[in-house]
Formats: structure tokens, sequence, C-alpha cells
């Protein structure tokens, strides 16, 4: 829970993420601004991770996903990585440095990408 102050202050979600990303976007914004978190354990959630995106091996069994569905699913983890660093930490970093981090990112793609659309 966020007070709406709070969000306001932070713009709250970057709509350039489109799936995965975006819970860590905000969470960095916050924690740039000063905020602390708070963890409450006594809740409980079962979350059946990889059902809606069919991309996790122990899921893929129940999920509906297409094959388009996976792909595309692939492609929005590795960009929402792409994004997060260049909007929040590549400028702290030398040119040779950005250059191995995008390329793992941009590999790390490629290698889900290949994943995808053999599943």
């Amino acid at each position: 829970m966020i007070k709406r102050s709070v969000g306001d202050s932070i713009n709250w979600w970057n709509e350039k993420y489109f799936y995965y990303g975006e819970d860590l976007d905000l969470c960095y914004k916050l924690r740039q601004k000063g905020y602390s978190f708070y963890f409450y354990p006594f809740t409980q959630v079962t979350h059946y991770q990889g059902i809606s995106s069919g991309i996790i091996k122990e899921t893929q069994n129940i999920s509906t996903a297409s094959p388009q569905t996976r792909l595309r699913i692939a492609l929005a983890s590795t960009e929402a990585m792409r994004i997060f660093y260049q909007e929040n930490l590549m400028n702290k970093y030398s040119p040779p440095v950005r250059f191995i981090v995008l390329s793992g990112i941009k590999l790390l793609e490629l290698l889900r990408i290949f994943k995808a659309k053999c599943l």
C-alpha cells in the first residue's frame, strides 16, 4: 500500500513496461526518494508462477498461453531489464560496463526467444 501523495511524488507506474519490471521500477523510485519498505508476514498468497506466460516448465501443462504469447513474454522480460538499466543505472557506469551489461541482456533475450520457440 502506498499513500496517494507518495505515489504522485514518483509519478506512479512507468508505462514503458509491458510485462515485468514495473514493480522493481516503482520500488527503486521509492527508495531513491528515501521511503522505507515494510514486510507484513501474516498474509498468504498463492502464486502459480508462469501460468499466464507459459514459459516456466513447472506450469506449462496448465498454461493456455499460445506460442505467440510465450514469445511476447520472453521478449518483455528482457525489455524490462533493458528499460530499467537504461533509465536508472546506465549513467552510473563507464561505456565498457554499459556494453557488457546491455550485451548480457541481449544474450539472455536470445536464449529466452529460443526457449520460448522450443516449448
